[in-house]
């Protein structure tokens, strides 16, 4: 018996168009010609050629960029090795301890956090820059590259032996871990909605 029923489909239909409509107008509207969003005269890319002529704008998003490339990588780096410990490691001195650090960005609400960063680089002095910004994205984001790591290293654990010869280390990297944490992720941002 299907539990995908009519009123499940109309409640579905709905609850996209409230999440999504609002930025779907905004994309129509970013082609308007008129100076007023409300008012449309015509289709037009002169706002796209304002926003890509501003340097601000055009620093601003490689800043972006570079701190998404550079977070992303070494917070799937560190989230990787944290997950290999967890499930291998099963008892280790402060294990309670390093888990609760791992995890607590997963439960705790963003900003809260971001204050917590704030303070804790005001109290040391810290400048705040390129670097700062880069620590509280990793900080943000390698709980849940834990994650995803730990139900891939959980689904075969055997798969990447305990002993290695010389050089293994970065071949099992490269040829099993990635392929691993890839399906992982694939999976779980494909069930995640149905698990909803």
């Amino acid at each position: 018996m299907s539990r995908f029923s009519p009123f499940n489909a109309v409640a579905l239909t709905f609850g996209f168009a409230f999440l999504y409509m609002p930025i779907m107008l905004l994309v129509i509207y970013s082609f308007n010609e008129n100076d007023l969003v409300t008012v449309w005269t015509g289709f037009s890319f002169k706002w796209y050629g304002e926003m890509f002529a501003n340097r601000g704008f055009r620093d601003a998003a490689w800043v972006t960029i570079r701190v998404a490339l550079i977070s992303s990588t070494v917070a799937t780096l560190l989230g990787m090795m944290a997950a290999v410990t967890l499930v291998r490691a099963r008892v280790f001195f402060g294990r309670t301890l390093f888990t609760g650090m791992v995890y607590t960005p997963l439960v705790m609400p963003e900003v809260i956090t971001g204050i917590s960063l704030l303070l804790f680089f005001v109290n040391f002095n810290i400048d705040r820059g390129m670097e700062t910004l880069i620590i509280a994205h990793i900080t943000f984001t390698m709980a849940f590259a834990t994650v995803v790591s730990c139900t891939a290293e959980k689904k075969n654990p055997n798969c990447v032996p305990k002993t290695k010869p010389p050089g293994a280390a970065s071949r099992n990297f490269s040829t099993v871990m990635c392929p691993r944490v890839a399906t992982s992720t694939k999976q779980y941002t494909t069930a995640a909605p149905h698990a909803r």
